[in-house]
């Protein structure tokens, strides 16, 4: 994922976590830094051909998408490897806040220039290449096999193996004298509870990057199998920025009964709506269940205004029980649906 950078700094709203790999810049519209009379926000087309000055992530992104497709169409052989290998080797970055990649930076702010520099000759990256980047154990696999392979003549070797949950995970290999080659992982399942999981596996490099892959599994067979232990509903203005969450609708009964109340001022917002299975606050991600208001298949506004006392229940072709109540007091204590 990317993060977001104001002037110098992580900008208050942005991404923090493990899964940050590289930032860019995102605006902060509450701050003029640079005292240009400007909000230091990002330069953004709003709707058809009206600019203004926005910020999030939705900013800093497609900053690092464009670069990588500039960078592409410079030098059509490059892979996404190889572009993952830039980004830990910081040639196409420059590494800031903590040494190394961190969670609030990844492996640094974006450099297009620096990137192009480097990424015109790519004999001079070495990196290790899996087979794969993700693979489904379902609920009766026990065991996978990936080959890590060595790209680049340069000096590197695999030094550790690391996991985000070790629990269950062993594995035998067959490598050279750098560690490259076959790996076979296995699960034992007996210890974990019924329900869905996702894992991360780290190959941890010579040269203090890693390469990794994701595996899903579960335990059990059929819907008993499936963990719904939280709902998350967040809220957005209009420029999608993050405004509040809350995780607190707990749906392990099988059914809702539970009140979203966000206190926002009167104005122009959507709601998210997204099971969170493992945990981590991050919502929306493989598996999970994840639905706005309003619907971005509407034919209608994507966004609703708030506007004193009004009831949402059936706008937008989406059956939501939604009403918005000026007086914070009279918010029922719950909602059955």
């Amino acid at each position: 994922s990317v993060a977001s950078v104001d002037l110098d700094s992580v900008a208050p709203y942005s991404t923090r976590n493990d899964y940050v790999d590289i930032s860019a810049p995102g605006g902060n519209t509450n701050e003029d830094r640079n005292s240009d009379g400007q909000p230091d926000g990002i330069l953004a087309y709003e709707r058809d051909n009206k600019l203004g000055f926005q910020q999030g992530t939705s900013m800093a992104s497609p900053q690092v998408a464009g670069s990588i497709a500039l960078l592409r169409a410079k030098n059509t052989s490059i892979t996404n490897s190889q572009i993952d290998a830039a980004m830990a080797l910081n040639l196409m970055n420059n590494d800031i806040g903590t040494a190394g990649k961190d969670s609030l930076f990844g492996y640094g702010l974006l450099d297009l220039a620096k990137g192009a520099s480097y990424l015109t000759d790519l004999s001079n990256i070495t990196y290790g290449l899996l087979s794969f980047t993700s693979y489904d154990l379902g609920n009766q696999t026990n065991s996978v096999q990936v080959t890590i392979s060595k790209v680049g003549t340069g000096d590197l070797s695999v030094s550790d193996l690391l996991a985000d949950d070790a629990t269950g995970f062993s594995y035998t290999s067959s490598v050279d004298e750098n560690g490259f080659g076959t790996y076979i992982f296995s699960i034992d399942r007996t210890s974990l509870e019924e329900g869905g999981y996702q894992n991360k596996i780290y190959f941890s490099m010579s040269d203090q990057t890693k390469v990794s892959f994701k595996l899903y599994y579960s335990v059990g067979s059929g819907n008993s199998s499936l963990r719904l232990p939280t709902q998350v509903s967040a809220i957005y203005d209009k420029n999608g920025n993050f405004i509040d969450a809350l995780w607190h609708i707990n749906l392990s009964q099988g059914y809702l009964d539970a009140v979203a109340a966000f206190r926002v001022d009167e104005g122009e917002y959507y709601v998210t709506h997204s099971t969170d299975l493992d945990g981590d606050l991050i919502i929306c991600e493989f598996g999970e269940i994840c639905e706005m208001y309003p619907s971005i298949w509407s034919n209608k506004e994507t966004t609703f205004i708030l506007n004193g006392d009004m009831d949402l229940w059936g706008e937008y072709q989406y059956q939501v029980p939604m009403r918005v109540i000026k007086d914070y007091s009279t918010i029922p204590t719950s909602i059955n649906k």
